[in-house]
């Protein structure tokens, strides 16, 4: 399964900055990953296994998600997709 995605880098005039300055908090450090991007700035993400399935149910219609683990993603991370674009 491929996922694409898009990312929009803009510059910014200014840098605003709150909270204490210092080191950063240990528990809000994001592993570094290496991610192959290709020349139309996409990258693909592996499926590795299928968590947990879920119905939302709306006035009209139902529909079916699933939770997903990807490749290089803690289980913290795992996402809920669409069951019909697995």
């Amino acid at each position: 399964m491929r996922k694409k995605v898009s990312l929009k880098v803009s510059p910014w005039k200014k840098v605003l900055r709150f909270g204490r300055k210092g080191k950063s908090n240990p528990s809000h450090l994001i592993s570094l990953v290496d991610v192959e991007i290709q020349a139309d700035l996409t990258y693909s993400e592996e499926l590795i296994r299928i968590l947990a399935c879920e119905i939302k149910h709306l006035r009209n219609k139902h529909i079916t998600l699933v939770k997903v683990l990807w490749h290089k993603h803690r289980l913290e991370e795992a996402m809920w997709e669409l069951e019909e674009a697995m």
